[in-house]
């Protein structure tokens, strides 16, 4: 941590993936979170393209109700590509700081 006291202070970050999915459905979810995010406390701040060569695209998202972010991004690999399309999801959250006494160093 930055700046911190890494043994009082505190991020989550927690990667997923979905893949092995068709393609279509896959760019379904995307339209699907698109639409039902905002239904559900979470603020669009990013839709579209990403700037990688593969032009990717990215969703992010910010909840109205707690201090979490999330990008979701389609990977959608070339055709003969050994490498399986997919949807990866980044959950982050602002800085935590532990309750008074405890030590946070070295938890997962």
């Amino acid at each position: 941590m930055r700046g911190g006291d890494s043994s009082k202070y505190f991020t989550i970050h927690h990667p997923w993936s979905v893949y092995k999915a068709p393609v279509p459905e896959m760019k379904q979810a995307m339209e699907n979170l698109k639409e039902q995010l905002p239904e559900h406390g979470w603020k669009l701040v990013g839709y579209g393209p990403d700037k990688s060569r593969s032009k990717s695209l990215t969703l992010q998202a910010d909840s109205t109700r707690k201090k979490f972010s999330v990008k979701v991004k389609l990977w959608e690999e070339p055709e003969g590509s050994k490498a399986p399309s997919m949807i990866h999801v980044t959950l982050m959250s602002t800085c935590f700081r532990a309750p008074k006494g405890q030590d946070v160093t070295g938890e997962y």
